[in-house]
């Protein structure tokens, strides 16, 4: 805009000059028609930015890391008259706070006119996507409006899935009358209530809660608890790491989720909620699968002071599967006493740059050692 006003005031002294040394009806035709030229920009800006909107939205809710999104913005404009635009779109990531900022400008024609933008992440994390600042123009650049920047769309970056050539060598078993229930599913115990509803079609009348419907005007039934299976739990740590460390973190742990489903074993991946309280959740299908990769990314990190989700669940009541996989990128976790001193099998997958030998104990204790490499890493496994 300010490059558009020079030129602009150059030109108007560069005219009153020629009309002051060639005095006649042309030059001074020139000058005030170049003297009438903002009154008329302005006009046009105002016209052709009346009711100028950005209506922006991307096509799906999800996407695995380095995928191009596709982000569509739609300009409109109740009239057709051409007018110059300029916005700034902001892709911020909230779990590792890094901001991405392109610029766009150009010439919108017509009442309505879609601008398709490719935006790829290197992270995995919920991603906010919006408009930061949007303005229309006259054609020289000489005013500028503020317009409509349209809606904040948020899309989920997921983990990447790797194939893992492995086997199942025991398989875990199950006991549906354990003690402890999901806490993000219902199921058909009734010794556990999950939640109380009011009641809708399909529902069964056996699960009216009458002391409840007999003091309100509607009717209510009870949801029941969903048992935990006594199986496999993966366990993610969530001290802070790099970036790149804790993308692999998240591929391992999906890799390693659908290399069970694959082999018809359900598990469990245990998660810290933002209150620091642990949540067990039951996989049994890809749905579960990638519901919990959505949650392990709104997971609250810690530093290596702070008392990290391997103390918590190695002291909670949780502990008692028939084995537990930790992933994590500490690699002094191996001498944790005790992740050593469990009665039950623990395999640990540690993300590391650096080049080491996988090594296992005769207390049921075994380490991996992984690197971006997953696939290679972890071929043979057997669990």
């Amino acid at each position: 805009m300010i490059v558009g006003k020079i030129v602009y005031i150059l030109v108007v002294l560069l005219i009153f000059g020629f009309s002051i040394l060639y005095i006649d009806n042309l030059a001074v035709v020139m000058l005030c028609a170049c003297l009438m030229l903002p009154i008329f920009l302005a006009a046009v800006l105002l016209i052709g930015s009346y009711k100028m909107k950005f209506n922006p939205n991307t096509l799906g809710e999800s996407f695995y890391r380095e995928d191009e999104i596709t982000y569509k913005i739609v300009i409109e404009k109740f009239f057709g008259l051409p007018i110059g635009y300029k916005f700034v779109l902001c892709v911020e990531n909230k779990y590792t706070n890094e901001t991405q900022l392109r610029k766009f400008q150009g010439i919108a024609f017509g009442k309505k006119q879609e601008i398709t933008v490719k935006i790829k992440s290197e992270h995995c994390g919920h991603l906010k996507i919006y408009i930061k600042r949007a303005k229309a123009f006259d054609y020289l650049k000489i005013f500028g409006k503020s317009v409509n920047k349209g809606e904040t769309c948020e899309v989920i970056v997921l983990p990447n899935i790797i194939e893992i050539d492995g086997t199942m060598v025991t398989m875990p078993t199950f006991d549906d009358e354990g003690n402890q229930y999901s806490k993000t599913k219902s199921g058909d115990d009734p010794s556990e209530i999950f939640d109380i509803r009011q009641f809708k079609d399909g529902d069964d009348p056996r699960r009216i809660h009458w002391n409840l419907s007999g003091r309100t005007d509607d009717y209510f039934v009870k949801e029941y608890g969903q048992p935990l299976m006594n199986s496999i739990v993966i366990l993610l740590d969530n001290q802070i790491g790099s970036t790149s460390m804790q993308d692999i973190l998240f591929d391992l742990l999906v890799s390693l989720s659908n290399f069970l489903l694959e082999n018809s074993v359900g598990h469990i991946v245990c998660k810290q909620d933002e209150d620091l309280s642990l949540n067990l959740c039951s996989i049994t299908d890809e749905e579960e699968l990638f519901e919990t990769a959505d949650g392990l990314l709104s997971m609250p990190l810690v530093n290596n002071s702070e008392k990290s989700i391997l103390d918590d669940f190695l002291n909670s009541e949780y502990n008692r599967h028939s084995h537990l996989i930790f992933v994590t990128a500490n690699e002094s976790s191996v001498n944790n006493p005790l992740l050593r001193q469990q009665v039950i099998p623990v395999t640990e997958m540690v993300v590391t740059d650096k080049v080491k030998e996988n090594f296992a104990t005769e207390d049921n204790f075994r380490c991996f050692y992984v690197n971006n490499d997953i696939q290679a890493n972890l071929a043979g496994l057997e669990l």
